[in-house]
């Protein structure tokens, strides 16, 4: 189908075609992997909507659910769609979420055990998707989530990662995702291999740190030392499916509520936060005590004066400032 002038761009931006990509393509021809990026996404458009439609009407209202909480690794038994995390949930609950047919599911429908959402929509619907986007769900179905690494960033273009499990290098083409990368980032996502080219799938909303490489690479020692090592690389990795998102969990965590810093005078003694409580005769004399550390107000100036039925002062909020000296006159 050919792409109108008036048509939303492909590469996602929001603007008209005519606005967007359609100046830089006439004079850069594309490349014959950029072509293969944009009519992928061109098939895939729309997908997630479909799917979320999907899943509720095959899976049950129950199926988000369960699909969550074995996500975060039973942490969490109900999904919140404010979580920051629903963008790489989404996917994974698509392609690699599946009933459990041992364990206790609200699938009833015991065909659906062990199929994830995207296999049962292939098998489904197949014949009437789209060609393209049904071999990119066959990919989709076979690429694991793991840790990348970023080792080049080309802004708006794409990328190069290395796998910090396997050490398997991709090429990205990946636009938008690519602007706030840069070398050294480190990902936990899905990487789809397709027609010749690599798109980014699934992707954390948060690059994890340098430092955060070393917890990994000490996973991955133990990957490299247990239970299916002499397995093929993506098998490996599906193997080891639930350590690598217990560890990415646990290292977002440290993100989305990181730990207070520990404070120390000079002297290199905890300092403690302290609240400090007086008994006084009156609000009154409290006030004519500490009025001249209100550095330009009056009494009837201050914010929240509270006083009694007879008039007197009971409660007032007041702003410590000083006056200014010759360096700093404010």
């Amino acid at each position: 189908m050919k792409l109108g002038r008036n048509d939303p761009c492909p590469c996602g931006s929001g603007k008209k075609y005519k606005y967007c990509c359609l100046g830089p393509e006439r004079q850069t021809p594309e490349s014959p992997e950029e072509l293969t990026w944009r009519r992928v996404r061109r098939a895939t458009e729309g997908f997630p909507k479909t799917m979320m439609r999907f899943v509720a009407e095959v899976y049950g209202a129950g199926g988000l659910d369960e699909a969550w909480a074995e996500f975060m690794v039973w942490e969490e038994d109900e999904f919140d769609p404010e979580s920051p995390l629903g963008a790489l949930f989404l996917p994974w609950m698509y392609h690699c979420w599946a009933p459990d047919s041992v364990a206790e599911t609200s699938v009833e429908d015991a065909s659906l055990h062990g199929r994830t959402p995207t296999s049962e929509l292939l098998a489904r619907r197949g014949a009437r998707i789209d060609p393209v986007q049904s071999r990119y769900l066959a990919a989709c179905l076979d690429a694991p989530f793991t840790f990348h690494e970023i080792l080049r960033c080309d802004r708006g273009h794409g990328f190069r990662t290395r796998d910090v499990i396997t050490g398997e290098e991709h090429e990205v083409l990946e636009r938008s995702a690519s602007a706030t990368m840069q070398a050294g980032d480190i990902l936990f996502g899905q990487l789809v291999p397709i027609d010749g080219i690599v798109l980014l799938e699934a992707c954390s909303p948060f690059a994890l740190r340098p430092a955060d490489k070393i917890p990994i690479v000490e996973l991955r020692k133990r990957i490299a030392s247990g239970p299916g090592r002499e397995l093929f690389p993506r098998d490996l990795l599906r193997e080891w499916a639930v350590e690598l998102r217990e560890l990415y969990l646990d290292l977002v965590a440290e993100i989305l509520d990181p730990t207070p810093p520990v404070l120390h005078n000079t002297d290199g003694e905890l300092i403690l936060p302290q609240r400090v409580i007086f008994d006084i005769d009156g609000a009154e004399t409290a006030f004519a005590a500490l009025e001249h550390l209100a550095v330009g107000e009056t009494e009837e100036d201050l914010n929240d004066a509270e006083r009694g039925e007879d008039g007197k002062l009971v409660r007032v909020r007041l702003d410590w400032r000083r006056a200014g000296n010759r360096m700093h006159a404010s």
